[in-house]
């Protein structure tokens, strides 16, 4: 186990083998620190070990779970500072019944305005606006609609190529 603490890197120096065949699944072990995102990639390390005249050599490949090779592990972490919660309203008798009106009609206008800003093209060939960003974005919330929708790792970059239901699916995750 490596333990790294803040920002950092560390190499795990020379391996040696003694048989043929070693694979290792690799992850970060998540926390429970508020505000923060851990990185939930999941690496298979594999090392190929054959026997030659010298004795034995190896060759390593790393894969992500999503099929993609990688050159090394990186796991990336994010931090937003949490929302303060307000103190409890006064909700008392003494509440204006017209005050509670305007607040209850306020937050029906604030979600109404939220349902049109997930805007998705109806027609599934337009490619949507958000979609480079989308394909860049690993996050745990990126992640889950990718499995959610059954949406593949380089479709974003091949979009005209996508039947129009794989097209559809990518803008409603673009939308979300």
């Amino acid at each position: 186990m490596v333990t790294i603490y803040g920002e950092g890197t560390v190499e795990l120096g020379q391996v040696s083998f003694a048989k043929p065949g070693y694979v290792y699944r690799c992850y970060e072990e998540t926390g429970d620190a508020e505000g923060y995102t851990y990185d939930q990639t999941v690496y298979t390390v594999t090392y190929e070990v054959t026997e030659t005249v010298d004795g034995l050599d190896y060759t390593r490949t790393i894969t992500k779970d999503n099929g993609e090779q990688a050159e090394g592990l990186d796991f990336t972490n994010s931090y937003k500072k949490p929302v303060e919660v307000a103190k409890n309203p006064n909700t008392s008798d003494a509440t204006p019944v017209g005050t509670m009106q305007v607040i209850a009609a306020l937050g029906v206008a604030a979600i109404a305005i939220a349902l049109v800003a997930a805007y998705c093209e109806q027609d599934s060939a337009l490619a949507p606006a958000g979609l480079l960003d989308f394909a860049a974005a690993w996050d745990r919330d990126a992640v889950r609609l990718r499995e959610a929708l059954g949406i593949g790792d380089d479709w974003a970059w091949r979009f005209d190529e996508l039947s129009s239901g794989q097209q559809k699916r990518l803008q409603v995750a673009v939308a979300l």
